[in-house]
This record gives C-alpha cells, structure tokens and sequence, in this order.
C-alpha cells in the first residue's frame, strides 16, 4: 500500500518546484540561455578558410580586419611585430642562399667576398626574438646579397623550392624597415608570413547578421585541426587557391605537385559529409603573381637574355605540366579560366561560386567580399527569415 503522505504522482510531488526552488529557477536560466545560444548561432554566418599552405588564408583573414577598421597592430607590442618582419627578412634571404647553393648558381660579385658574408648571414639566429639592434647587425650585407645577380637567378627559379611569396616587398622596402623609428605598417603585416598552428577565429556584423571566419592551418600537419571546426552550424568553405602553383611541389613531398595535391583536398571537402549543408566559395588567389609570372615566361619565351642562358633557366608552361590545357601558356585569363575548370569539374552537383582575387589588395578584397556576402546571405536568407 502506498504511503498516504504521497499522491500517487509522488515522483512530482517530491520534485516540486516548492522543495527546490532555487535549482528550478537556475535549470530554468540555463534552458533560457542555450535557447538564446542556438538562436544566435543560427544566426550567425560561420566560414570556414581552408585551403594547402601558402594558398593565403591568413592574409584574407587580415584583410577582414583591415576592411572593417582595424589595425593589423592592435594588441601587439612594437618588439614583437618588428620580430614578424626582421624573422621573414632574415629566414627568407638564409632560404635564397641556401638555394643558390644547392642549384649551383654562382655569385655574380667577385670582389666583396660575398661568400663569406653570405656564410655570416646564413648562421643568423631566428630562434628567439629579433631586436633592432640584432638586424640592424645583418641589414647591409642582406642588401648587398639580394641584389646579388646570382640571388635574383635564384629568386626566378623559386618554382623549385619554397620561399615566401612577400619577400620581393619585404626587401623593396629594406631601407624603411631598417630605419630606427620603424613601425610596421598594415601592408607590412599583409606580405609576412606567418604559419597558421593554432585555430584563428574573427567576428563581423553586417546587416545585422553576424559573419564568424574561422581559420586553420593549411600544412598537411594542421589538416586534422579542420576536425574541430565541422558541425552543423557551418554555413560556408571559403577554399582559398595558390594560382601560382602549378609549377610547384610540397614541402613535405618533393614529388606532389601542388596544384595536384590542392585538387584532391578540394575534391574531398566537397564530397565530404561534414559540408553536405555547407556552400562552397572558391578563392583563386594570387591573380598578381600569376599575371608577373606569366608576363615574365612570355619574355624568357621570345628571347632568352645571355644570363639566363648562363644559369640554364627556363619556366616549365601549364600544358607541359598539365597536357589538357591547350590555350595559350602565357595568357592570364585563358590561365585562370583553365584553372577553374579543374575545380568546377570536381564539384559535383554542388554549386561553386568562384573569385579571381589577389589577398594583399585590400580594394580587391573589399570587392570581392562584398560580393561574397551578399551571396551568403542570398543563400541563408530563408533560415534567417524564420527565426525573425
């Protein structure tokens, strides 16, 4: 027989918002605040940045916070952003001495010793932070080395080793960035290189939705971290592309071609589970690099200089790497509408909406993102007309 204390709904009873109120009422705010949270997130544009390394991510992500009035400084202590700078300067020109040496490409000054001095550099310290007062140790003989003949015959074989794709302005600005009261500006910032290790994550609001960019390593060791960021709120891939690396080959495989190895990510993103719901914005990067490079092809094709004849150097052509292409190799936008193809063709039946953009151009940029936004929000209109 049931004790005549309790009804026979006892389990209520004892329950009773009466006999615990102060629980109930925090139960109650909490179930408030995640529905308040998935409200929000539906909301909430979330993009995802992925792509292989030095396909430029990062410097989209900067250019967000530039477009949207930040400085690429902010928060940041003037020794530390000096250090980006001076590190990419140091590392890149220990990379170009490196190379010369190894595609035997001799030194064209005889008279300034500048093995030794290129020795001198070579053995400069990168680990810890640089300090003006240590590059300044270093900056003539870096001058004197970049302008080195046999450096810039090295420079122009780049496709055969990786170096970092803002070292032509780093160096172009030397003088500027050598001067005691220097402070590196945003454009600075844009052209250094910095690999991404950790998950880098940036907030906008505009027509009061809220864009969330999310970005990831592109290094084949920072794959796994994209895990992380696949759920259900995703609401786009921004797949950014190197168009300049079709001649080139990984660092971490010296028989992949980029462009190859590029694809094949491409196509598992879009036939993977994780993005089914997600569209897809296609980044072909670089548009400036490509066009320099392109031009500069075209030159060494009409009349090869004695130079160049004397260091064995000829650019390999797209069709000669890919046999389908049959346009013109030098032509930029036969070049870039080829290399759309090659994504288009593996989409599937999922659409693509595709940009020509150059990340360190910040009107470019500007662009080309308010493009990609109102695209995104064309696509999630519905969803959020549902929650108003």
């Amino acid at each position: 027989m049931v004790n005549s204390k309790y009804c026979h709904h006892c389990y209520r009873c004892i329950h009773s918002d009466d006999d615990h109120p102060n629980e109930m009422k925090e139960n109650r705010r909490i179930e408030k605040w995640l529905k308040q949270e998935k409200h929000r997130l539906k909301r909430e544009i979330r993009i995802l940045l992925l792509g292989t390394g030095e396909s430029g991510k990062s410097t989209v992500l900067k250019q967000m916070k530039i477009i949207h009035g930040e400085n690429l400084d902010q928060g940041q202590q003037l020794e530390e952003l000096r250090h980006v700078i001076y590190f990419n300067i140091i590392k890149g020109i220990k990379v170009l001495i490196d190379a010369r040496a190894k595609l035997a490409i001799p030194w064209s000054n005889k008279t300034t010793d500048i093995q030794s001095k290129a020795d001198l550099v070579f053995r400069a310290e990168t680990n810890n932070l640089i300090t003006f007062e240590y590059f300044s140790r270093y900056t003539a003989l870096i001058d004197l080395i970049w302008n080195d003949a046999g450096i810039q015959a090295t420079f122009h074989k780049r496709n055969q080793y990786q170096l970092s794709d803002g070292l032509p302005y780093l160096f172009g600005n030397l003088k500027r960035i050598s001067s005691l009261t220097y402070k590196p500006t945003n454009q600075d910032l844009l052209h250094a290189r910095v690999p991404t290790r950790t998950v880098l994550e940036y907030s906008v609001q505009y027509k009061g939705v809220s864009f969330h960019f999310i970005d990831v390593g592109g290094q084949r060791k920072q794959r796994k971290k994209w895990l992380q960021c696949f759920d259900n709120m995703l609401t786009s891939i921004l797949f950014i592309v190197s168009s300049i690396e079709y001649d080139q080959y990984l660092v971490e495989d010296s028989t992949i071609n980029r462009l190859d190895e590029t694809l094949a990510v491409f196509e598992l993103i879009i036939h993977s589970d994780y993005f089914h719901h997600a569209s897809i914005i296609l980044f072909l990067n670089k548009t400036d690099l490509l066009a320099e490079k392109l031009k500069q092809t075209k030159r060494i094709q009409r009349s090869m200089s004695k130079t160049m004849d004397n260091y064995d150097y000829r650019p390999q052509l797209i069709n000669e790497l890919f046999p389908e292409y049959d346009g013109d190799a030098t032509n930029l936008q036969q070049v870039q509408q080829f290399l759309l193809t090659l994504f288009q063709q593996r989409r599937s039946y999922r659409p693509l909406y595709p940009h020509f953009t150059t990340a360190v151009d910040t009107e470019n940029i500007k662009r080309v993102f308010n493009d990609v936004r109102e695209t995104v929000l064309h696509e999630n209109i519905k969803s959020i007309i549902n929650l108003q």
